[in-house]
């Protein structure tokens, strides 16, 4: 939000670029209408690689991973270098010899108005931090003067050197967040907040294949000529419509999961209805946190499901819950989460309430983030949250 009241304020004629990980574009597009008022009009999300750029947009969005494939996004519609750029998660360009940060830089250096943007912390030395810094301040030394200056040693460790020893960190933390960095700590950010958010996440399918061109049919016959407030819809039909709109999104969706693991989010539930789906995002959890998790869905024996709640809610090392809608919508407390998302929707709100409520309830300590996964152009995702609002 900062970051858009600061582009409102210079805005020009120039477009202003944003890069953020894939599942973000639609993020962007929704907060820039939500807190700018911002013509989604105005706004070009980049999906595929050979989408043209329009030279009338004055916002343009793209993925980290396009920028990277696609020369043409470096430049602006008419082939000049973006005064105006934004990285979200910029974390995701602190390897100066990745590809991605290579391609960052490139455009960055360019930029006249440069916002780098992270929620996540960096863990390991503040010489993470200094291929960011260079961008923000050119008249920052070289690699090696920076790491002499705020690092005592350097060590080698399995053929790669580290510095090590840290020091005048005092001088550090006073360049970064009183130069050229604002921080929000998450304790004084909760204060401002409201126990409860509920966000929406757009999922573009860009292949577009016979699960899409289906659902399209069949929403066109359900919803086509419906009013608004119409609930009387065939459920055999509503039921199919879910689960074609489940086919179309379950690679995003596991796409999204796993931007949130490299984003660094903190405990959150995971939840969702289909089998497949289910199976697709423990794939998903298997390949990035191995045992890291806990799955419960209607063929989880009963006996083991408070065994499996306790380790969600006591054990550091376990971050995710992935979840039965139907199974763990009630009578269980799953408030060491700080977030909850819906990779589908139900029809019956009430449901989907109280799923939120496992994490939103007596315990909680903190706002609670709650995302919707939607299929962008879908009016079964989209009637199923309005519904819910």
């Amino acid at each position: 939000v900062q970051a858009i009241g600061i582009l409102k304020q210079f805005q020009c004629q120039d477009p202003i670029l944003v890069v953020a990980p894939s599942s973000l574009r639609g993020v962007w597009l929704e907060q820039l209408r939500r807190w700018a008022g911002v013509d989604p009009a105005k706004v070009q999300v980049i999906y595929a690689g050979s989408t043209p750029l329009d030279p009338d947009a004055s916002w343009v969005i793209v993925s980290y991973a396009l920028l990277v494939r696609q020369k043409h996004l470096l430049r602006d519609a008419r082939g000049r270098p973006y005064r105006f750029v934004v990285c979200d998660e910029c974390h995701y360009v602190k390897n100066p010899e990745a590809k991605r940060s290579r391609a960052v830089y490139a455009v960055a250096e360019e930029a006249k108005f440069l916002i780098l943007i992270s929620g996540t912390p960096v863990l390991n030395s503040a010489m993470e931090l200094f291929p960011l810094l260079r961008l923000l301040d050119s008249r920052l030394p070289d690699e090696s003067t920076f790491a002499r200056r705020y690092f005592r040693s350097k060590n080698n460790d399995f053929g790669k050197s580290k510095w090590v020893e840290p020091q005048r960190e005092l001088e550090l933390h006073t360049y970064l967040f009183h130069k050229i960095g604002i921080r929000r700590k998450k304790e004084d950010v909760l204060k401002q907040l409201p126990a409860k958010r509920r966000q929406t996440i757009l999922l573009k399918e860009a292949t577009c294949g016979l699960s899409w061109q289906e659902l399209m049919a069949l929403e066109e016959r359900l919803f086509g000529n419906a009013d608004e407030n119409e609930e009387d819809f065939a459920r055999e039909e509503l039921q199919r419509a879910l689960k074609l709109v489940m086919k179309t999104k379950m690679r995003c969706c596991c796409d999204y999961v796993n931007d949130l693991l490299d984003n660094g989010i903190g405990k959150f539930l995971l939840f969702a209805h289909h089998r497949a789906m289910m199976d697709a995002l423990e794939s998903a959890l298997q390949d990035r946190l191995r045992g890291g998790y806990i799955r419960i869905d209607g063929s989880t024996n009963q006996k083991e499901r408070p065994d499996l709640v306790e380790q969600f809610q006591n054990d550091k090392d376990c971050h995710v819950a992935l979840l039965s809608m139907t199974a763990m919508s009630e009578g269980v407390t799953l408030t060491a989460a700080e977030a909850v998302i819906f990779a589908e929707l139900n029809w019956t709100p009430g449901v989907i309430v109280q799923c939120e409520a496992r994490a939103h309830r007596l315990g909680q300590k903190n706002s609670v983030l709650i995302q919707y996964l939607l299929l962008e152009e879908s009016a079964t995702d989209s009637r199923c949250y309005r519904r819910l609002e």
